[in-house]
């Protein structure tokens, strides 16, 4: 084969090799293809298929008719590897590896951050709800209500003194569990997981929720640190337990006390 047409077979082939997922034969007037839409690169693009050099792996859709997608086979690659040097296609094949990654993390990342944004919501509203039911007109009043000089109608203010209540109990529950978790001697912070899971006031049901907002109260009222997840966010073992804490992440958690 004349060089000028092995050049343009090299140059094909390493542009398939830094895209696994396929790109269409022909380069378009504003999209990316394999190879140009002259005559030279057309006769390139039929000994590539007619050799097995390519394959096809699907076809998108473009206006009213669809695309064929076509990617580099294991035969292109070895053929690509024997007529070129395989350095530079393997500095290409790196960099499309960093660059998928970077878009892999930050795409995990901004889910994370949607999922914490949805999950505050949702707490947020089901505080509200839980408010107005206590003030509907089948609210149920508290245990034990009684009718007396110092009692009170039920309604908004008995469900808000019912929600401080049940907050009160899950702050004091997640320091309690804390200064156990200290007590054992474990050297790393409590994870927010294991803490929701053993900080449940006893008779009561803890949301994630009830969980993070006592945790920001405690946080703002300097009983607590909470401590950033530094590791990769793909890798945040259940992303749900997590508290978003200005631009961080918070994943551990530990006492403000003399014993740290």
């Amino acid at each position: 084969m004349a060089e000028p047409a092995q050049l343009l077979l090299v140059d094909s082939l390493t542009r398939a090799a830094r895209q696994p997922c396929g790109l269409p034969l022909f380069a378009g007037r504003s999209s990316d293809g394999l190879f140009a839409s002259n005559a030279a690169a057309k006769k390139a693009a039929r000994f590539c298929q007619d050799q097995g050099l390519l394959q096809r792996i699907g076809e998108r859709p473009k206006g009213k008719t669809t695309q064929e997608i076509w990617a580099l086979s294991d035969k292109g690659f070895a053929w690509l590897m024997e007529q070129t040097n395989p350095k530079p296609v393997l500095e290409a094949l790196v960099a499309a590896v960093h660059t998928s990654q970077e878009r892999v993390e930050a795409l995990l990342a901004a889910v994370h951050e949607n999922k914490v944004q949805l999950l505050t919501l949702r707490g947020q509203t089901e505080k509200a709800l839980q408010v107005l039911r206590a003030d509907g007109p089948h609210a149920t009043p508290a245990p034990h209500f009684t009718w007396g000089r110092h009692a009170s109608l039920p309604g908004k203010q008995e469900g808000v003194r019912l929600q401080s209540t049940i907050a009160e109990s899950c702050a004091t529950a997640i320091l309690s569990q804390l200064d156990k978790w200290q007590d054992t001697g474990m050297l790393e912070d409590c994870p927010l997981p294991e803490l929701f899971r053993t900080a449940r006031p006893s008779g009561a049901e803890l949301s994630i929720g009830r969980f993070h907002d006592a945790l920001r109260r405690l946080h703002e009222e300097r009983q607590l640190y909470l401590h950033p997840w530094t590791g990769p966010l793909y890798e945040l073992p259940e992303p749900a337990l997590a508290l978003l804490v200005g631009h961080e992440v918070a994943y551990y958690a530990s006492l403000r006390s003399e014993k740290n």
